[in-house]
């Protein structure tokens, strides 16, 4: 859960964005259960989509070829595994070994004909939030209350959260949430609030994107 329905939102588009991509293109996202656990203790360190690496597969097309993307390529790697370790933003944007979930998915809404300009603009800000937040460009919500916490006047750094700092975060967020003009540019950028048609329901977007053939 976010703090602003936009960031909920985009969230939920993406996973279901996610999903059309992984059918149309057939993409084999498993991992041993070993290193799903590694990846779940790694993930709850603190700022972990920045710091920490997480195993992948580094051949994530079941035929091989996706069009203009680079899971066409040869494997440049030559120990023989499957998945390596990656950090989000590889994983979300790619690099020049791994083509990258996001690209993906750009490619795949390009290749769409049914979704309108208004629609196709709002899913690209959903993606410029994620995408931004993975390279380390916009703040996550944690990172966001965490620095607020310690740079709060009233904080000890003793670890202690008195009332008056949890009420002026409440505040804070409240601010965040309910006025735009109010808002935070180390989480969501105003331009993308700006180009987001806010008339864009989630289950008309499921709607608009069509099962795979």
């Amino acid at each position: 859960l976010q703090i602003t329905d936009f960031e909920n939102a985009a969230l939920s588009v993406f996973l279901i964005l996610l999903t059309r991509t992984i059918v149309t293109y057939e993409l084999n996202l498993l991992i041993p259960i070993s290193k799903v656990d590694e990846n779940m203790q790694n993930a709850q360190k603190r700022d972990a989509i920045h710091t920490e690496k997480f195993y992948f597969r580094r051949k994530i097309s079941r035929t091989g070829y996706v069009e203009d993307n680079k899971l066409n390529e040869e494997d440049k790697e030559e120990d023989g595994e499957e998945y390596r370790l990656m950090s989000i933003n590889e994983i979300m944007n790619g690099s020049e070994q791994f083509a990258g979930l996001i690209p993906l998915m750009r490619q795949y809404l390009y290749h769409l004909e049914t979704i309108d300009t208004d629609t196709r603009s709002t899913i690209e800000q959903y993606l410029n939030l994620i995408s931004k937040r993975a390279r380390g460009t916009l703040m996550t919500d944690a990172k966001w209350i965490r620095q607020y916490v310690d740079q709060h006047p009233k904080y000890e750094h003793d670890s202690i959260v008195t009332d008056e700092i949890q009420y002026d975060l409440l505040w804070k967020i409240q601010q965040i949430t309910n006025d735009n003009e109010i808002c935070c540019p180390t989480l969501i950028q105003k331009q993308m609030l700006d180009s987001t048609k806010t008339t864009l329901h989630l289950p008309d977007y499921a709607d608009i994107v069509p099962e795979p053939v």
